[in-house]
């Protein structure tokens, strides 16, 4: 199991059930900050080792 943050964990549900990352980033409770913050911070999240193999878990266990 990969560990992680509560907010990691709930961006990577997000992600699974389709929101774009930065929707994702918001509704995991991370600051959306000035201007495209969030966006940036969303990607660099998504590309996260622990976060990206957490995210194709819960993509894996939702499509069967």
């Amino acid at each position: 199991m990969h560990k992680l943050t509560p907010r990691q964990e709930a961006f990577c549900h997000q992600l699974a059930e389709g929101r774009s990352q930065r929707d994702a980033y918001i509704a995991a409770g991370y600051s959306v900050g000035t201007g495209t913050t969030a966006d940036e911070n969303a990607c660099r999240l998504a590309k996260n080792d622990k976060v990206s193999a957490r995210l194709a878990d819960c993509r894996g266990r939702w499509r069967h």
